[in-house]
């Protein structure tokens, strides 16, 4: 069964929640034509790490950027992966994905399970519990975020729920551009499934690189981004999972 995938790369302005809303709505409409199956984003690509006011942007913009993503969802007949969002809960605030079927429906959430504490996000956010395996079409999908990247077992317990592509949203700044590309094609190559990394690009005190990718089970890079913004497409075989593992099995 072949897939196609849109990784929407794009710089983000801390706080500036319209400005970022309509580089999303660009992108997307450059998306439409491609007929994508899934669409996804990068990590808080709608109000980016606006600690000074994170609070009070999540109170308020959280919904309207839901509504923003379902909407999406339905005009382009897609599945999309919002990136993450501040979800405020229980006056606690989780940096969280969700998505959204062709239907507007909402059909996952994930938390983000590791804040980057370099980043001090540990004193802002909590840390997620729950890992997601959400299905569509008969194929399972699962999402990770940014930092989780660097933690192989989360990798390894959405294998054994059978997903077959895992999505990441992320904010991967330089100099860590290697790390990234290396981590994604190791996640593929240790659990046999697709890997999807969509980064972001830009930044006015921290520069990011973008070169969001995908990666196929064997660790092979079948498309890859720039550093500028872009609409990122790749065709996926998922029928390559089978292969992999029928000729390298790894588990049993």
């Amino acid at each position: 069964m072949k897939q196609k995938i849109c990784c929407l790369q794009m710089d983000i302005f801390t706080g500036d929640v319209p400005r970022n809303l309509a580089t999303a709505e660009k992108l997307f409409a450059q998306a439409a034509p491609l007929s994508p199956d899934y669409v996804v984003l990068p990590e808080m690509w709608a109000t980016g790490f606006s600690y000074d006011n994170l609070k009070s942007l999540a109170e308020d913009e959280y919904q309207p950027i839901r509504e923003f993503l379902r909407a999406k969802a339905r005009e382009l007949n897609t599945v999309v992966i919002g990136g993450t969002v501040a979800e405020p809960e229980n006056n606690r605030l989780y940096n969280t994905t969700l998505v959204f079927s062709p239907s507007g429906d909402e059909i996952g959430k994930f938390r983000k399970h590791n804040p980057f504490t370099l980043n001090e996000e540990h004193l802002y956010f909590a840390p997620g519990k729950d890992l997601l395996v959400f299905e569509h079409n008969g194929v399972r999908c699962g999402v990770l975020i940014c930092y989780d990247l660097r933690f192989s077992e989360l990798f390894l317990h959405l294998n054994k729920l059978d997903a077959q592509i895992v999505f990441v949203p992320a904010q991967f700044p330089h100099p860590r551009q290697d790390h990234w590309v290396t981590l994604l094609k190791a996640r593929a190559i240790e659990n046999q499934y697709f890997v999807v990394g969509c980064n972001r690009v830009g930044g006015r005190k921290i520069e990011h690189f973008g070169h969001s990718s995908i990666i196929n089970p064997h660790g092979v890079i079948l498309a890859q981004a720039g550093t500028g913004e872009e609409v990122l497409s790749g065709t996926i075989d998922l029928d390559e999972i089978h292969h992999v593992r029928q000729s390298m099995p790894m588990r049993t």
